[in-house]
């Protein structure tokens, strides 16, 4: 937290879960989802509250054991397979779509390898095909489920493409292929 934060959100937020008030505080950070925990540490162990919200989602969890690294952890798991569900969920029940992907940064024949890879493993990707190369510059067509939405949220979790534009009418991305 910086001094803008500290001044927006006080302990009794967090511990209060005064979501209004934390999620106000996080907009300038623009996150895809918040996390928001209190734990509480004595001679049994210790002993946490979590409340995850996604858009329009929200999940609760109580997490308890003997150390802080096995509650984190155990945190982390959990978050992961809600996340996992989430994302699998809406883009297993969306209808398909195509969309062009323009990916800039592409030095090199192993950079190219590893984009189609990292797209083909996106769970709303059904299909990738390299349709123009020019200088560092691809453009690939995909077939995905679900929207423009879905595939953005999916494309950020690794971090590798980093948006730069979208033409919504004509389902285009434009990305930079982060290395």
């Amino acid at each position: 937290m910086d001094m803008s934060d500290i001044s927006q959100v006080s302990p009794n937020d967090i511990n209060q879960f005064s979501l209004p008030v934390l999620q106000e505080a996080g907009k300038r950070y623009a996150p895809d989802a918040l996390l928001v925990g209190k734990m509480t540490i004595n001679q049994n162990g210790c002993q946490s509250q979590w409340h995850l919200i996604l858009d329009d989602n929200q999940w609760d969890w109580m997490i308890t054991d003997k150390s802080i690294a096995n509650t984190i952890s155990m945190l982390l798991n959990q978050v992961s397979q809600t996340l996992s569900k989430h994302y699998v969920v809406k883009a297993s029940i969306a209808a398909k779509s195509s969309l062009t992907l323009e990916v800039s940064n592409i030095m090199q024949h192993s950079d190219l390898t590893q984009l189609m890879d990292y797209l083909k493993q996106l769970t709303p990707v059904q299909n990738v095909q390299l349709s123009q190369v020019s200088g560092d510059v691809v453009q690939l067509s995909l077939q995905v489920r679900g929207s423009l939405r879905t595939f953005k949220q999916h494309a950020s979790i690794g971090q590798h493409l980093v948006l730069k534009s979208q033409d919504i009418s004509n389902n285009k991305l434009t990305y930079q292929w982060a290395h």
